[in-house]
């Protein structure tokens, strides 16, 4: 199989640009094949772009088209995957760093009306992936049901519901549904944060991981667990941290302060308080397991709520 099968002029001329007098500036990649053009937001959306004095809009919704040659392989030798993303885009800014109001070249939007445009519920990008395809056979564009279909058709489907998500019911409904889903991804984010304090602060460990991956984008490995430099204290022989020891001592007391208030003192509770050696045991064995299960512990759950996390990350909310 050749390694590139078409360039990205060869893949404009298929979309057949020049039928429609909507799109506009068609530019091809430069490092990959594909191409990105643009078309204007229609005068009766909630969404307004900011205009210059002359009136010219400045932001457009900018469509891009990509060739997936890496994904090839799970889609025949002869039928080329596209993608095709759409999102809104400022000419003056994809020129400059920020808006510069008293630009004399007249390119630049007005104050007013950047203010009134950040007003407008602002449409949401949108991705759309293996719903066509280059045949090569045929050398024409066919959609995932194998039925042959224009550029311009593609281009336009993703333009209105583009747009859809700000005129639409379905739209405001989609914007809930993506709020829903950051806040719950932002509560996991929380509690992940929770837990590796409370293991820093009752367990005397941190998470050190070599690579910078791990906690963000993949689970950590044991490995990079690491105790705190803090000062270990030796309890008749066992060396355990200090937030252990003072774990155990909040443990203790609060489980004695309850069992007064509440209930009455168990026996054999009274009987390894009232032995020396019993006691000291005792002491030990709890604060060995404390000491070696508790980290265990947080650790998991850790690792669980990063995993929910990237699940959710990968979870696609889809539009239509």
């Amino acid at each position: 199989m050749s390694s590139i099968f078409i360039n990205s002029d060869e893949l404009i001329a298929a979309f057949k640009i020049a039928e429609s007098k909507q799109y506009v500036e068609p530019t091809g990649y430069k490092d990959k094949i594909g191409f990105t053009i643009q078309r204007s937001y229609p005068p009766e959306s909630k969404y307004k772009p900011p205009v210059t004095k002359n009136g010219d809009p400045d932001s457009w919704a900018l469509i891009g088209v990509r060739y997936d040659l890496k994904r090839v392989n799970s889609h025949g030798q002869n039928r080329v995957p596209l993608t095709l993303h759409i999102s809104v885009f400022s000419r003056y800014l994809g020129k400059h760093r920020d808006y510069d109001f008293e630009d004399e070249s007249g390119k630049c939007p007005t104050e007013e009306s950047v203010i009134l445009s950040k007003r407008t519920p602002r449409p949401i990008d949108l991705i759309s992936e293996d719903e066509a395809f280059y045949d090569h056979d045929k050398e024409v564009l066919i959609n995932k049901r194998e039925k042959e279909i224009s550029g311009i058709d593609l281009l336009n489907r993703l333009y209105y519901l583009h747009i859809a998500t700000v005129d639409k019911l379905k739209g405001r409904i989609f914007r809930l549904r993506i709020k829903s889903a950051n806040f719950k991804t932002g509560l996991i984010k929380f509690l992940e944060n929770i837990f590796k304090s409370l293991e820093s602060l009752l367990c005397g460990r941190t998470f050190a991981p070599k690579d910078p991956w791990r906690g963000g984008f993949e689970p950590y490995e044991p490995s990079d667990l690491k105790l705190l430099s803090t000062e270990r204290i030796n309890v008749f022989g066992y060396r355990a941290s200090k937030n252990i020891v003072i774990t155990f001592c909040i443990l203790l007391l609060g489980g004695y302060i309850f069992l007064r208030l509440f209930f009455t003192i168990p026996t054999w509770a009274k009987s390894i308080g009232s032995n020396g050696l019993l006691s000291i045991s005792f002491a030990i064995c709890l604060i060995s397991a404390l000491d070696h299960f508790l980290p265990k512990w947080i650790f998991s759950i850790v690792n669980k709520l990063i995993k929910t996390r990237l699940r959710r990350y990968d979870k696609k909310i889809i539009f239509k």
